[in-house]
């Protein structure tokens, strides 16, 4: 008998499951069971243990009979400027202000997609009255607006 895989990344997710179930029943042999009218320390955890071993068997048993899933390969750009626009705005947010550090993040994680350059200018200048008139206006938020001159 021969088993056709055909989607082995749930396959190997199921067996993942189902071995911390495992290490479960192990890890809470050594507790008293006890019985369902007087559960000992034991009896939870060995019962959720189980649990999770049989829900690892119907993901094994789902991924015998699912066809492959086909992922998409991230696009470099997008990841880029997204990880770009956040290392910004941590790097700013004390030095250059919170309008700055808003305006300035939004203009480059627009650019993530097919960022046209007026619609991100008036996006980021409403992103940063927006969050400065939220955060330091309405909720009082000890922040910068902008940089301390001089």
């Amino acid at each position: 008998m021969r088993l056709n895989i055909r989607n082995r990344r749930p396959l190997y997710a199921g067996l993942f499951v189902i071995a911390i179930g495992l290490a479960g029943v192990y890890f809470g042999s050594g507790l008293k069971f006890g019985r369902a009218a007087a559960m000992g320390p034991g009896f939870l955890p060995i019962v959720c243990s189980w649990l999770i071993v049989a829900l690892g068997g119907i993901i094994v048993a789902k991924s015998l009979h699912e066809d492959v899933e086909i992922i998409e390969p991230p696009v470099p750009r997008p990841v880029f400027m997204i990880f770009l626009a956040i290392g910004l705005f941590a790097l700013l947010i004390d030095r250059a202000g919170l309008g700055i550090t808003v305006f300035s993040t939004v203009f480059v994680a627009s650019y993530a997609g097919r960022a046209k350059l007026l619609e991100t200018l008036i996006l980021a200048l409403v992103g940063a009255a927006a969050s400065a008139i939220v955060f330091v206006v309405l909720l009082g938020l000890p922040l910068q607006v902008w940089p301390e001159l001089g």
